[in-house]
């Protein structure tokens, strides 16, 4: 494992990583490689290094989703702005429905530009206000071509908030990662106290 995992640091420029591997309720292995924190020096441990999970959220994601679909207060064939409606899209190739952003068919540019920067967060702007200034356009029809999309997991989460009257994070926490045995999870624009999460780390040539 470490002649794998040192590897792959290399080959792809990654800073550090945690590995856990686990048979039944026996850890075989619990290790940190290299730094959590390029800047300060700081090591990966198992123990205290909180790595984001980034795009493997979207799986829980979409069980926020089904959940709500399964007690009736959504329908995957909803229209997006029958509970986003204040939403700022140009949907001129063709209506948006939910079962389009769970399954990356909503005809949406992607680019990572815009999502994780702070754009200013005026008092006068709404949640939906906000989405709408960083989505990408829509460029094809719905249903037309599978392509990922994280603007679309991006309005599922709005969508998941105002279904439910809570923040997306607390909707998450209560009712998807809470049942599954998940009682401490950490969103990552929030403060914690506890742990470092690590950051996101950015190549430069040398």
């Amino acid at each position: 494992m470490d002649g794998l995992v040192t590897t792959g640091l290399d080959q792809d420029a990654v800073a550090g990583a945690v590995v856990v591997i686990v048979s039944g309720d026996r850890v075989l292995l619990s290790k940190g490689y290299r730094l959590a924190d390029a800047r300060s020096g700081q090591q990966m441990t198992p123990e205290d290094s909180v790595v984001p999970l980034a795009s493997v959220t979207k799986v829980f994601t979409a069980l926020a989703v089904l959940r709500l679909a399964r007690e009736g207060r959504l329908a995957l064939n909803d229209p997006i702005t029958r509970h986003l409606t204040e939403l700022k899209l140009d949907q001129r190739f063709g209506d948006i429905r939910i079962i389009h952003l769970l399954s990356h068919t909503a005809g949406l540019e992607d680019r990572y530009r815009g999502y994780f920067a702070d754009h200013g967060k005026r008092v006068d702007m709404s949640v939906q206000d906000r989405i709408s200034a960083v989505l990408p356009a829509q460029v094809r029809p719905p249903e037309d071509v599978i392509s990922y999309s994280n603007a679309s997991f991006v309005l599922l989460g709005a969508i998941v908030a105002q279904v439910s009257g809570q923040s997306f994070e607390t909707y998450l926490a209560e009712s998807v990662l809470a049942p599954l045995g998940v009682t401490t999870p950490r969103f990552m624009h929030e403060h914690h106290d506890t742990g470092v999460i690590s950051p996101f780390h950015v190549w430069k040539a040398g």
